[in-house]
């Protein structure tokens, strides 16, 4: 059994669950949490999102540490955990764009076939365009199904390198059109320079996804303004009990509808600077 209620505070500060008179509708609360299942989707994404460039700063920084280190002293054992270490940054960087990649082509597919095929020509503009985005989508390929790119340390007077050898990535066979790139690169390649790019193009699919739902999240907010509305909610929350015997006990559970969730994504579409909402008497 559930009962409508809004949480408010009292004259202590506290927050205090107030059971609205009003009885709950179910079609209204069916309604509602179906609308915002694209908020869990955005945060969901913008997640993965987030994990991948922070993957990628950590293989920037994990190179950057190398080329500053001036010690002259070779060190093996170190220079071999530095390699290690590097691999591993790329690999979780690489891997990591693969899913993000993945995941926004299966959320958008269970949306709209049609702002599917949309996404895949942003992402093949990209691929056409932006050196750095084609390279790292296939280097993807290659250290998961090939090998680890880094193969040696080097130390000179100017400070210390992980080495990327051209001849090393050339040996696999499915770079595509990469091949081309690669071969014009020097025959030991730096990676770092690249990093930022990247991230560059990956927040451009994030600002493609978001534009693709944003007609979602407008029916969301939408949805969730009737709702507050018709219910004379502020900070609505639900309370669910077995029966009014446990509810006469206060054996119940609260449940916020997060509401403030809707809010942040439906702001980041209204920033977004390919989209022009214009707002009638709808408020949270």
């Amino acid at each position: 059994m559930i009962k409508i209620a809004n949480l408010e505070k009292n004259k202590e500060g506290n927050i205090v669950v107030k059971i609205m008179d009003k009885e709950l509708e179910e079609i209204d609360l069916n309604k509602l949490y179906d609308s915002l299942n694209i908020v869990s989707e955005y945060n969901r994404i913008k997640n993965i999102y987030t994990m991948t460039i922070e993957n990628g700063e950590q293989l920037y920084n994990c190179l950057k540490n190398v080329k500053e280190d001036t010690d002259t002293k070779l060190d093996t054992n170190k220079s071999e955990k530095q390699v290690m270490e590097a691999n591993r940054t790329i690999f979780n960087y690489c891997s990591a764009i693969g899913m993000y990649i993945d995941i926004i082509e299966k959320s958008l597919s269970k949306i709209d076939k049609e702002k599917l095929k949309e996404f895949r020509k942003t992402c093949n503009e990209l691929y056409d365009t932006e050196l750095e985005y084609r390279f790292f989508v296939i280097l993807r390929n290659f250290v998961v199904h090939y090998d680890l790119p880094f193969t040696a340390y080097e130390k000179t007077l100017y400070g210390s390198n992980i080495i990327c050898e051209k001849q090393h990535l050339l040996k696999f066979k499915s770079w595509k059109h990469v091949r081309a790139d690669i071969e014009q690169m020097p025959s030991k390649i730096e990676i770092r320079p690249m990093i930022n790019k990247m991230n560059v193009s990956l927040t451009v699919l994030l600002f493609d996804y978001l534009y693709h739902i944003s007609k979602k999240v407008i029916e969301a907010y939408e949805e969730a303004s009737k709702f507050v509305i018709k219910y004379d909610l502020k900070n609505p929350c639900l309370v669910k009990y077995k029966s009014i015997e446990e509810y006469k006990k206060g054996n119940v559970n609260l449940c916020p509808i997060d509401f403030e969730g809707l809010q942040k994504v439906f702001d980041e579409v209204r920033k977004h600077p390919h989209i022009n909402i214009k707002i009638n008497n709808i408020s949270l």
